[in-house]
């Protein structure tokens, strides 16, 4: 590559600028999709990561799990979460690595009516105060209710973000107001910072009262439980918590070790590999799609370098006359193809991180270096690819039938 071809190629594109700017284009936009569609595949895994945080990264919980079998003409078996349960989770003995449980009734779903304004939330948690920091409660305003609440039976209330988004106005401060719930008085005192949806399940939709005041004014006298909350000690220790909690319950429940668990347990973690294994066939089709795109760029610039090798034949006859080699014709028209994809995809590049700092919704797209210098060699790739059956169509050509050539 020499710096006169160099110059012959820029003379060469500059003489085209509308066909050279429609060409650059193509490899632009399919450099800018690559970068974008990367960062938002990014962006949504950090998304889950953080909402997977949210929901508590030490927790496990454990649900009802009836006719585990799942078979046609299998007795159906009524599984119950009891308090009994919950104490042999507690005994230090039989599960060492727990570090609390904490029991969640519930008596379906509840309205909440604040003055004239009513809202369904999709749950409701009569739970002691202990359950806080295994579904990691952070809250916005107000405080979380605690024992002596529990103990006296108070009829407060902690609400999601979701439920204050419909209950109040937004100039309205939500903590001291008075609201019911299936027609008994509460008084909120918290309200729950925003956590998102992981999988299908909002953690803002939802609102907590105390145990002793849920079985007392909501869901009556509780002989089961709908959730059983247990927090590790660490997210190490959750696989631990979680074998503890399989040995413990057979035995309360009395299963046989070939008899399925008619219980369910799961994690944070596991909500988030559910969404993913989804989320990433769609984000895989997403960067398929981007490489389609680039790579029709990259077949607009080989159309138009055969389209400027037609129309500069007579060029490369005179050219071949003065003593021109196969390479200098070669190199001339792969210096062009290159040129335009270069620039396209740095311009491309510089469009995908500008357009990366826009939010989509609540995924911020993350700028990947990797993605940077791979749509960067791609697109220099395919100008060099691109430029290959045009040059060497080019230096090809006979001198003579190149200068009859109308």
């Amino acid at each position: 590559m020499t710096i006169a071809n160099v110059r012959l190629a820029l003379r060469a594109l500059g003489s085209t600028r509308l066909r050279t700017t429609l060409t650059l284009l193509g490899v632009l936009m399919g450099t800018a999709a690559v970068i974008l569609l990367v960062g938002v595949v990014t962006g949504s895994k950090s998304l889950l990561e953080r909402r997977m945080a949210a929901l508590g990264t030490k927790a496990v919980w454990i649900l009802p799990n009836e006719n585990p079998d799942n078979e046609a003409g299998t007795k159906a078996r009524f599984t119950r979460l009891r308090p009994s349960d919950v104490e042999a989770l507690r005994d230090p003995d039989r599960a060492p690595d727990i570090v609390a449980v904490e029991p969640v009734a519930r008596g379906g779903r509840v309205t909440i009516t604040w003055e004239n304004v009513s809202y369904s939330p999709a749950d409701f948690a009569a739970t002691p105060p202990g359950l806080a920091p295994i579904y990691n409660v952070k809250l916005s305003s107000g405080v979380f209710y605690n024992e002596s609440d529990e103990a006296d039976h108070a009829k407060v209330a902690v609400l999601g973000a979701e439920v204050v988004d419909h209950l109040f106005d937004k100039s309205v401060e939500p903590v001291g107001q008075k609201i019911s719930i299936n027609n008994v008085a509460f008084k909120v005192v918290g309200v729950m910072e925003r956590k998102g949806t992981i999988a299908t399940y909002n953690q803002d939709d939802i609102v907590f009262v105390p145990l002793s005041t849920g079985i007392d004014s909501i869901v009556g006298h509780v002989d089961t439980y709908g959730v059983l909350g247990i927090l590790a000690g660490s997210p190490e220790q959750v696989p631990a918590v979680r074998a503890q909690v399989d040995t413990v319950l057979r035995q309360t429940h009395g299963l046989s070790p070939a008899d399925s668990p008619d219980y369910q347990t799961f994690t944070a973690h596991d909500l988030v590999r559910s969404t993913d294994s989804v989320s990433g066939r769609f984000s895989q089709l997403l960067i398929a799609v981007a490489l389609i795109s680039l790579t029709i760029g990259g077949i607009g610039v080989m159309n138009i370098m055969l389209v400027s090798v037609t129309e500069r034949t007579h060029e490369i006859g005179i050219r071949k006359a003065l003593g021109a080699q196969r390479h200098d014709i070669r190199s001339q028209f792969l210096i062009e193809a290159v040129i335009v994809t270069l620039l396209g995809g740095v311009l491309g590049i510089v469009t995908g991180l500008v357009a990366t700092r826009q939010p989509l919704g609540e995924i911020q797209a993350e700028a990947s270096i990797a993605a940077v210098l791979a749509a960067l060699i791609v697109s220099v790739a395919v100008g060099v690819l691109s430029g290959v059956y045009p040059a060497e169509r080019a230096a090809r050509m006979h001198p003579i039938e190149a200068l009859r050539y109308e």
